[in-house]
């Protein structure tokens, strides 16, 4: 619930700023991706052990490279970007968000560690 009141929060936060229909659209369907999200990262964040000295915005790019589930839904950085903003109202250090530059880098590494596990499975 709490995370429902937070993504709420956030979403009321957007609509105040003057954008087109069509963005708001999009803004609004990255939130309820975010919303849904933002659980698994904090259970990620919750139940894993963490390198110590790592900020909470970094963990968030590892834990695109480490959560198979999550960097499939994440090819879109708006959506990245609101997990970040849902993520810092339920306690995490995220807000700036990790750069476009670092996501899709992040995302790139990601891909290709996915294809040499296949590579090696098929191996």
């Amino acid at each position: 619930m709490e995370i429902e009141s937070l993504a709420s929060q956030v979403a009321r936060e957007r609509l105040t700023q003057p954008v087109s229909p069509d963005a708001t659209s999009k803004a609004l369907r990255d939130l309820e991706v975010a919303k849904t999200v933002a659980r698994k990262f904090d259970y990620w964040m919750q139940n894993y052990n963490h390198p110590q000295g790592k900020s909470h915005s970094d963990e968030l790019l590892d834990w695109l490279v480490a959560d198979h589930g999550a960097r499939s839904v994440f090819r879109d950085y708006g959506i990245f970007k609101a997990l970040a903003e849902v993520a810092s109202k339920m306690g995490y250090d995220t807000i700036p968000a990790p750069s476009e530059v670092e996501f899709t880098v992040t995302v790139a590494e990601a891909d290709e560690l996915e294809e040499y596990h296949r590579a090696r499975e098929r191996n």
